[in-house]
């Protein structure tokens, strides 16, 4: 019998491609700017377009003082199988709105563990 359900885990392995997934969690990873009242976050990270899926990106932006406060969170799936991924690289990103208060009053953006006085996006973002 074992000999059996061996055999039929190793065919079923065969017909799927034995694909494996994984994810990695992106929360906090990148880097962020402001756009207008709107914070863009980008988690430096590629994604094949054939391997890769970005899942559940967000990111909360806040004002507190002349400092504007942004979180992120996101989750990249990854398939892989017997064939290799593409090597095209998407982009994953994420936006929100600034909260309580004046975006364009804000001097400094803290994200990530550290500060930056470079507010302004750049492209290509």
């Amino acid at each position: 019998m074992k000999r059996h359900v061996l055999g039929l885990a190793v065919l079923l392995c065969a017909s799927t491609a034995c694909v494996t997934e994984q994810s990695r969690d992106l929360s906090g990873e990148g880097v962020a700017c402001l756009d207008g009242a709107t914070i863009k976050v980008d988690f430096q990270t590629c994604l094949s377009s054939s391997c890769d899926t970005l899942e559940g990106a967000s990111c909360e932006a806040a004002l507190s003082g002349d400092t504007i406060m942004v979180t992120s969170a996101a989750t990249v799936v990854s398939d892989s199988g017997a064939s290799a991924c593409t090597a095209d690289c998407g982009l994953a990103t994420t936006s929100c709105a600034v909260t309580g208060g004046d975006a364009s009053a804000a001097t400094t953006i803290s994200y990530a563990g550290s500060e930056t006085t470079e507010l302004g996006c750049t492209d290509p973002f």
